[in-house]
C-alpha cells in the first residue's frame, strides 16, 4: 500500500518512462532492464518482488500522482475521463503532441467534434499560453486548458471568454470551471491542410469539391493548398476531423485500451500499434518484473 506522505526523490526518471516510444519497447526490446533500472531507484525498490510488469508500472504511476503531478498524469487523465468515460464506444481518438503551426498540442480529442487540451502544470509558467491558443484557435473546434486548482485564477486572466478552462482535482477528477464555446468559425483551411497527410487532403478534396490533381505528383502540393484554401472553415474541420479519427483504427482498438493498465491508457490511445504488437505488449505486461 502506497502511503501519503511526503517523499523526498528526484521523480523526474519515473515520469520519463510514460512516453510514446514505452509501448514499442514493451513489443520489441529484449528485456525490460530500462524499467527495473529506475524500479530499483524508486521507493518501490523494496516492494517489486513478485509484481508483474503492468503492476509496477501502475504502482510507479500511482506515485506521480501522489508526489509529482507531471504533464503525463494530466494527460493520462484527460484519456481515461474524457476520451474513454465520456465516449465509451469505438469513437474516441486521442492524440498527443499534435502539431499546429509553431505549437504542440499536449491532448487532441476526436469524437463528434475536435478539443483540445492545453496542460499547465504546477511546475509550468504561462508565458507561451497567448502564443499556443492562438494556434490552436486555427484548427480546433473547443479550446481547453487544464491546470491545477491554484492556476485557475492566474489562467483567467491570461486567456479569452471562448477558452474553457478544467481544474485536475486532488481526487484525480477533471473539474470544468468553465465550458469552451464552439471555434469552428474561426478555423484556417490552410492551416488545417498543412496538418493532414497527402492522402488525407486529397480524399477530402475529392469527396466536397470533386477536385482531383492533374499532372505530375510534384505539383500536387501546391494545386491541392490552393483548392483547400475555397473550403468553408466548417467544411475544412469536418473533413480534418474525419480524416484524423481514421488513422490506424480497427476493432481490436477498445479492447487493447481496456486491457492496458490504467497508468497507460493515455499512451496506449496515443499509440499506433499494429495487431501483432499488442499481443506481444499484453504479454510482456503479465510477466513478473
Amino acid at each position: 500500500m502506497i502511503m501519503q506522505t511526503e517523499i523526498k526523490f528526484d521523480w523526474r526518471p519515473i515520469a520519463q518512462l510514460y512516453n510514446q516510444s514505452l509501448l514499442k519497447k514493451l513489443a520489441t526490446d529484449a528485456n525490460l532492464d530500462f524499467i527495473r533500472l529506475v524500479a530499483t531507484h524508486s521507493p518501490l525498490k523494496d516492494c517489486c518482488q513478485g509484481l508483474t510488469v503492468g503492476e509496477l508500472l501502475d504502482a510507479l504511476y500511482r506515485f506521480l500522482q501522489l508526489h509529482y503531478r507531471s504533464e503525463y498524469v494530466y494527460k493520462n487523465t484527460i484519456a481515461q475521463k474524457i476520451a474513454i468515460e465520456r465516449h465509451p464506444s469505438n469513437n474516441a481518438k486521442l492524440l498527443t503532441e499534435f502539431r499546429v503551426n509553431q505549437s504542440k498540442a499536449d491532448a487532441v480529442v476526436l469524437n463528434g467534434t475536435s478539443s483540445v487540451y492545453e496542460i499547465k502544470t504546477e511546475f509550468d509558467d504561462l508565458n507561451r499560453l497567448e502564443g499556443q491558443l492562438s494556434d490552436y484557435q486555427k484548427l480546433f473546434d473547443k479550446i481547453y486548458v487544464v491546470t491545477h486548482a491554484d492556476g485557475i485564477d492566474k489562467v483567467i486572466h491570461h486567456v479569452e471568454s471562448h477558452i474553457g478552462i478544467i481544474a485536475l482535482t486532488d481526487r484525480f477528477t477533471l473539474q470544468t470551471c468553465r465550458p469552451a464555446s464552439s471555434n469552428i468559425a474561426n478555423v484556417d483551411p490552410l492551416v488545417i491542410f498543412d496538418s493532414l497527410r497527402q492522402n488525407e487532403y486529397l480524399n477530402i478534396l475529392l469527396r466536397s469539391l470533386g477536385f482531383a490533381p492533374a499532372g505530375s505528383k510534384y505539383g500536387w502540393y501546391e494545386q491541392c493548398r490552393e483548392q483547400f484554401g475555397k473550403l468553408s472553415p466548417t467544411e475544412a474541420h469536418q473533413g480534418m476531423l474525419l480524416a484524423l479519427k481514421a488513422r490506424s483504427k480497427s476493432g481490436e482498438f477498445l479492447d487493447f485500451i481496456q486491457r492496458l493498465p490504467r497508468s497507460l491508457v493515455a499512451i496506449g490511445m496515443a499509440s499506433e500499434v499494429s495487431n501483432s504488437h499488442k499481443i506481444k505488449i499484453l504479454e510482456r505486461l503479465s510477466h513478473p518484473i
